[in-house]
């Protein structure tokens, strides 16, 4: 599996930028994360069934503004079903051409108005929300089935190797804090932690108490230390199994963990923002990008040339870039044929075939 850690490494390596005092850590990871994201969105526009999150299913009340909120991982469209998973289901959405779990395919009576058919007949995004229309109609189980983002790494300076000193809980969720029992300054990893740094908190006994929180306050002699959830991961809606935290510094004078600098590490179990929380060490990206390493290293390396070592020319390795990319879109549009099968079936269903596979 490839790792957000290989390709900071060959990014690195081919910039020629490995001086962590010209591009630090957490810089690394950002320059990672856009190009992760620039290859997304490159590759859901030549193909935009090319990777499927869960199904997420929605009720809906017919009358007024019939729509539903995009979850949190939301990328892209793919499609929205009316009634999934029984024999009237049938797609609104604009793929309607591969609709992957309907046992019937489209179901004509409903989708004409007649029969047993209750739901809307079309659906648009606009924002987060997805609307289904005619709002009059919109009575009924929906199915969203859609691109999800791809997992990029939130930088923090330090993360913990075992739990905090003694300290107390307050609030839940968004304001949430953890207070020490005793006045000190806080140490996290052999490193003292300043103030507004973020710090991943992964080792407490309580596991409910873990999660990304921002220093409010250093802690001294005549003061606690204060630790209050960050804004970017204090609800649940905002985080899912799968969020990955890098670990590195922001700047250079600042001094970094003993044992964890440049680790990344992967929420593997989540329900809620006040639930167990564990963290694996060790950041797989996307299996969809593992086939496209070399372009994800070259993206950040060009971009930190470009920033970071002006006496270097970028060209030979844009070239280099612009080939992988028309690989890539090829790949992808290449898979349609002779039918619309994903490259990497995450759903475990496949397209059945023909016209039967539609149910027409």
């Amino acid at each position: 599996m490839a790792t957000f850690s290989e390709i900071i490494a060959g990014a690195a390596f081919r910039s020629d930028l490995q001086n962590t005092n010209r591009v630090l850590q957490a810089e690394w990871i950002t320059l990672v994360n856009e190009s992760i994201r620039s290859a997304w969105d490159t590759f859901a526009a030549a193909r935009p069934d090319f990777q499927v999150a869960p199904r997420a299913d929605f009720t809906l009340a017919s009358g007024g503004s019939a729509s539903f909120s995009v979850p949190s991982n939301f990328h892209s469209l793919i499609d929205v079903v009316c009634a999934p998973d029984t024999p009237t289901e049938y797609s609104l959405g604009p793929f309607n051409w591969f609709n992957r779990r309907a046992p019937g395919g489209w179901y004509w009576p409903s989708l004409l108005g007649v029969g047993a058919g209750t739901g809307a007949t079309g659906c648009r995004l606009m924002g987060t929300l997805i609307f289904v229309e005619p709002s009059i109609r919109a009575a009924g189980t929906y199915g969203l089935w859609y691109c999800p983002l791809p997992h990029t790494a939130q930088p923090v300076r330090l993360a913990t190797t075992g739990a905090l000193p003694t300290c107390v809980a307050s609030g839940a969720g968004a304001g949430k804090t953890l207070t020490a029992s005793a006045n000190a300054l806080l140490t996290v990893d052999g490193a003292d932690v300043v103030l507004n740094d973020l710090i991943l908190i992964k080792n407490q006994v309580s596991t409910g108490d873990n999660g990304i929180y921002q220093v409010t306050q250093t802690g001294s002699v005549g003061l606690p230390w204060v630790l209050t959830r960050w804004t970017g991961f204090d609800e649940t809606a905002e985080i899912a199994v799968g969020y990955v935290v890098g670990v590195g510094q922001y700047d250079a004078a600042l001094p970094t963990g003993a044992v964890n600098e440049g680790q990344f590490f992967t929420l593997t179990t989540f329900t809620a923002i006040e639930s167990a929380q564990s963290w694996t060490q060790g950041a797989n990206i996307d299996a969809i990008l593992e086939m496209f390493v070399e372009l994800l290293k070259l993206k950040a390396a060009i971009t930190a040339m470009q920033r970071d070592n002006r006496g270097a020319t970028a060209a030979p390795f844009e070239k280099r870039e612009e080939a992988l990319i028309a690989e890539a879109k090829k790949y992808f549009s290449t898979t349609r044929s002779p039918g619309p099968q994903k490259a990497i079936d995450t759903d475990g269903r496949l397209f059945r075939g023909g016209w039967g596979g539609w149910g027409i």
